[in-house]
């Protein structure tokens, strides 16, 4: 029998077997991922939003807001690039509850109605379990 020569494009490679803990790497830079474009999705809706407020709020809700807004971001930025993310998670989870506050008293004082405190819950409660399941699996 005669060995055919095959060109280098046609050489059948053989499937590696990826490890479990690049698996859980890739899915954790999903997360984070994901995570960053919904913050980013908030963050421009809001900034529609503090337009409304009174001028009075500009420099003390609304400032506590975007504070909190871009210490959110950070940690969440943080996260990705850490080996060690529990902490930084944590931490982010505590920020996303203040975020939380901070639009529940904007409701409250009647700076936002309904619908925007809705779809702003509704943006909040998602980055949330987007988080949870982030902090699951680092847990794992």
């Amino acid at each position: 029998m005669e060995k055919q020569n095959q060109p280098p494009g046609n050489q059948t490679v053989q499937a590696q077997q990826i490890p479990q803990d690049e698996i859980n790497k890739m899915n954790e830079d999903k997360a984070g991922f994901v995570t960053l474009q919904k913050i980013r999705d908030l963050l421009q809706y809001l900034y529609t939003a503090f337009v409304k407020y009174p001028k009075s709020e500009k420099l003390g809700l609304v400032a506590d807001y975007k504070q909190n807004l871009y210490e959110f971001l950070f940690l969440i930025i943080q996260a990705r690039k850490k080996y060690y993310k529990k902490t930084t998670l944590q931490d982010a989870d505590v920020r996303l509850e203040m975020l939380r506050m901070l639009n529940d008293l904007s409701y409250d004082l009647h700076y936002i109605d309904i619908k925007r405190y809705e779809l702003i819950a509704r943006q909040l409660n998602e980055i949330g379990r987007l988080l949870g399941g982030w902090i699951k699996n680092v847990n794992k």
